[in-house]
């Protein structure tokens, strides 16, 4: 296969890794059943800096739109000088390259 930088930078990605299992997504491109990734509380405040750090301890919340399902996390790690992560996502029949920003 033949792997291909995105040269886009409009979009970034995280990894999530699920312990208890997949959340039921959809494989249909038009899904009925869409899902938000949030952190709880604060939403459309002005943050101190005292607030922002209590905020950024809080959980990251993966819930469907209905609220049937509901998943908590926590950032586990960043990229650093060290190292840099990458998805592979297949188009075709070559792979596409988009850098990780946090998992």
């Amino acid at each position: 296969y033949n792997v291909r930088a995105n040269a886009s930078t409009d979009k970034a990605f995280s990894i999530g890794r699920f312990v208890t299992g997949l959340p039921p997504f959809s494989k249909k491109k038009n899904a009925e059943n869409k899902w938000s990734l949030h952190k709880e509380g604060l939403q459309g405040r002005q943050l101190t800096d005292k607030m922002l750090e209590k905020y950024n301890r809080k959980p990251w919340i993966l819930e469907d739109e209905t609220g049937q399902y509901q998943f908590q996390g926590h950032m586990e790690g960043s990229q650093s000088a060290t190292a840099t992560y990458y998805l592979l996502m297949l188009h075709g029949k070559e792979f596409h390259a988009f850098p990780a920003g946090s998992w």
